[in-house]
């Protein structure tokens, strides 16, 4: 089973999570488990001219969910479509 969740994030210039709002799921169990992760997430924050800048962004993210012992969802960061300066999901928690 697999979907997509797409969050609105703002990130501060340390790349922790501030405000948050999921734009798209194609399944409500996906925009829940985006809703609980975001805060504990941290993301390698986007720079000009060098240096950490605050920025809000929209990010897809991939799920899989198996049929192991463990049954949460994981998230992939979609491959960006371009190379950019932009944010980038660099700890991911995981159950």
């Amino acid at each position: 089973l697999g979907g997509v969740g797409t969050p609105m994030v703002e990130l501060d210039e340390t790349g922790r999570v501030g405000q948050y709002e999921v734009i798209e799921a194609s399944h409500p169990a996906f925009a829940g488990y985006l809703q609980h992760r975001l805060n504990q997430w941290r993301f390698e924050p986007a720079k000009k001219q060098g240096k950490p800048v605050a920025q809000r962004f929209s990010q897809r993210f991939d799920f899989k969910i198996g049929r192991s012992s463990s049954s949460s969802a994981r998230a992939r960061q979609a491959a960006p479509a371009r190379e950019s300066d932009g944010p980038r999901l660099v700890d991911p928690v995981d159950d």
